[in-house]
C-alpha cells in the first residue's frame, strides 16, 4: 500500500531530478549556444580569430581539466553543496560574460564558467544515484541523458535566434534565471549526501596530478591545429599529460584513500560501461580532430551548409601559425586540389562557424 509519505517522497525525487536537470541543461547548452554568435561577438568587441578560439577553448579547457576534481569534492564535502557552488559560479560568470567589453574579460569569464560546470556535472549524476532506488534509477538516468542531448541540439538554433533578434550577450544572460531557479530547487528538494562508505580525506596529490594531466591533454588537443601536431609546444603538452597521468596512477595505487579506486575496474559491468563511454567520446574527439585536419591553411572564406567560415588569411596571427602548421604536416595536409575530397571542393569543416 502506498502511503501519503511514500507518495511525497516519490514526488520529491522527481523534483530533485528537475533541479539537477536545470543545472545540467545550462552546462550542455553552453557547449553549443556560443558558437553561432562568435562572428557577432567578433564585430562588437573587435576580436582576433585567436581570441574567438579561446572563447570556446577556455570553457572546454577548465571543464575538462577539473571534472575529476569536481567529483571528488562532491563526495568529500557534500554533493548538494558542490552542485550549488558550481551553479553559483556558473551563473555569476554568465553575468560577467554578458557584461564583458573586451576579449580578456570574456575569455576569463568563460574559463570561470568551465570551472563551475566541472563542479556541477559530476555531482548531478551522484545526486540522482542517491535519490532514486535501483528500480527507478535507469529511467532517471535516461532522462538525465535526454536533457543533455536536448540542450546540445537546441543550442545552435537558440543561439542564432537570440543573437539575431535580441543581442549576443543574452546567450549568457539566459543562464541567470535558470541558475536562480535551479539553486532554489536544489535547496528545496535535494537532500545533502556524501560518500560515507569509508573515511574521507582530501587526496591533494591526486587532485593536482589529475587536473594537470587533463589540463595538458585538453590544451594539446585544442591548440594542435594552431601550432602543429609536431611542434615543441604540443609535444611538450602531451608529454606533460602522459607524465602527470603516470604519476597519478602510481600515487592512487599507493594512497590509503585514493580519489579514484582502480579496484573498481575489476568489476566487468563497471569496466564495460566505461569502455563503451570511452569509445563514444573517442569517436566524438576523432570527429573534431578530423574537422581540424580538413581545415585548409590557405586563403579565402570557406562554407559549410551555407554558413561562412573565416579563413586564416583574415588574421595575422593565424597566417603565421598556418605556415607553421603547413610545414609540420606537409606530407598529409588537406589543401585545395589534393588530399581529402572535402578540401578539394573547398568546402571544409571548421571549428568556428561564423554568420558573417
Amino acid at each position: 500500500m502506498i502511503t501519503p509519505s511514500h507518495r511525497r517522497a516519490e514526488h520529491r525525487r522527481w523534483w530533485t531530478l528537475a533541479a539537477v536537470a536545470a543545472g545540467l541543461f545550462m552546462i550542455m547548452l553552453d557547449n553549443t549556444v556560443v558558437n553561432v554568435a562568435l562572428s557577432t561577438i567578433q564585430r562588437t568587441l573587435d576580436l582576433k580569430i585567436s581570441e574567438l578560439e579561446w572563447i570556446v577553448a577556455g570553457y572546454a579547457l577548465t571543464f575538462g581539466a577539473l571534472m575529476l576534481t569536481g567529483g571528488k569534492l562532491a563526495d568529500l564535502y557534500g554533493r548538494r553543496l558542490v552542485f550549488v557552488t558550481g551553479l553559483g559560479i556558473f551563473t555569476v560568470s554568465s553575468l560577467a560574460c554578458g557584461l564583458a567589453v573586451s576579449a580578456g574579460q570574456l575569455i576569463s569569464a568563460r574559463v570561470v564558467q568551465g570551472a563551475g560546470a566541472a563542479l556541477m556535472n559530476p555531482a548531478t549524476l551522484s545526486i540522482i544515484t542517491v535519490a532514486f532506488p535501483p528500480r527507478e534509477r535507469g529511467r532517471a538516468i535516461g532522462i538525465w541523458v535526454g536533457i543533455s542531448a536536448l540542450a546540445l541540439a537546441i543550442g545552435p538554433p537558440l543561439g542564432g535566434l537570440i543573437t539575431e533578434h535580441i543581442a549576443w550577450s543574452w546567450i549568457f544572460f539566459i543562464n541567470i534565471p535558470i541558475g536562480a531557479v535551479a539553486i532554489a530547487g536544489a535547496f528545496a528538494f535535494i537532500d545533502e549526501s556524501r560518500d560515507t562508505s569509508h573515511e574521507q580525506s582530501p587526496d591533494l596529490p591526486g587532485l593536482f596530478t589529475s587536473a594537470l594531466a587533463l589540463f595538458a591533454l585538453t590544451y594539446g588537443l585544442i591548440e594542435a591545429n594552431s601550432y602543429g601536431w609536431g611542434s615543441a609546444r604540443i609535444l611538450g603538452s602531451f608529454s606533460v599529460a602522459a607524465i602527470a597521468f603516470v604519476v597519478f596512477v602510481a600515487l592512487e595505487k599507493h594512497q590509503r584513500l585514493p580519489m579514484l579506486d582502480f579496484a573498481l575496474f575489476r568489476d566487468r559491468t563497471f569496466a564495460g560501461a566505461n569502455a563503451v563511454l570511452l569509445i563514444e567520446r573517442a569517436r566524438d574527439v576523432w570527429r573534431l580532430l578530423l574537422c581540424v585536419a580538413l581545415c585548409p591553411a590557405g586563403d579565402g572564406i570557406y562554407t559549410v551548409g551555407g554558413r561562412s567560415l573565416v579563413s586564416s588569411h583574415d588574421d595575422p596571427d593565424h597566417r603565421a601559425r598556418a605556415a607553421r602548421r603547413a610545414h609540420s604536416r606537409s606530407d598529409w595536409r588537406a589543401t585545395p586540389g589534393r588530399g581529402w575530397p572535402a578540401a578539394r571542393h573547398r568546402r571544409a569543416p571548421a571549428l568556428l562557424a561564423l554568420d558573417a
